[in-house]
């Protein structure tokens, strides 16, 4: 989907708990204003239909964006519950209406592609360990990274858990994020932002969000 060159995007992950955190920060990316607000995923306990409606949807602070306020990602808590209701539930809220009800999604413009991509729905080990399937999502994972190189684009990647396999004799994916970043753009990626497994302060992802992001 196509971005402004001058925009704002907030993002939270892990925040679907309905705790007076998760209210908290809304209310600051409320009063931020972005033109676009991004979930990592995760929707406390079990992305069960009362905690999607209830801890989600009736707390996310959508961006000021008409045709596409807002934008989710799967999470392994959504996925103990088969990620039904965060398929037929959240996706279907009309903030998420740009998504068309699929799991992974991309913003681009004429200097940044953000690829969003869907970790959890094939992870393994009760979803922990995140994995990205190379029938449909690799592929376009792909096609996007090698458009981004050619017309010059930095590409930015959101995951929730990031399937990056720091020890590769103890791997249990045989694609992971890391590989993807090496087979597709043959560059680092500018800015890998997770949901979760980044031992960093939420204050320090978004710094470095800002930093890595700073001319979108």
């Amino acid at each position: 989907m196509r971005i402004g060159n001058a925009v704002t995007i907030a993002i939270a992950g892990d925040w679907g708990t309905g705790n007076p955190s998760s209210r908290s920060i809304a209310q600051r990316i409320a009063d931020l204003r972005p033109d676009h607000t991004i979930h990592l995923g995760d929707i406390y306990y079990a992305g069960a239909e009362s905690e999607v409606r209830n801890k989600f949807l009736a707390l996310w602070p959508a961006g000021v964006n008409a045709n596409a306020p807002s934008f989710a990602l799967n999470g392994n808590h959504e996925m103990y519950s088969s990620g039904v209701s965060y398929f037929q539930i959240a996706l279907a809220d009309p903030r998420f209406k740009a998504q068309q009800g699929l799991s992974y999604f991309s913003l681009q413009n004429d200097h940044w592609t953000i690829i969003a991509i869907d970790t959890a729905y094939y992870a393994h080990d009760l979803y922990l360990n995140g994995f990205i399937d190379t029938d449909v999502q690799l592929p376009w994972l792909a096609t996007l990274t090698r458009a981004a190189r050619q017309a010059g684009r930095r590409v930015i990647l959101l995951t929730h858990h990031a399937g990056i396999d720091v020890e590769p004799a103890g791997a249990g994916v045989k694609i992971t994020v890391a590989d993807c970043g090496t087979r597709c753009s043959r560059r680092p990626m500018a800015a890998p932002i997770t949901g979760t497994g980044d031992t960093s302060t939420p204050a320090t992802r978004w710094r470095r969000f800002r930093s890595a992001a700073g001319a979108i």
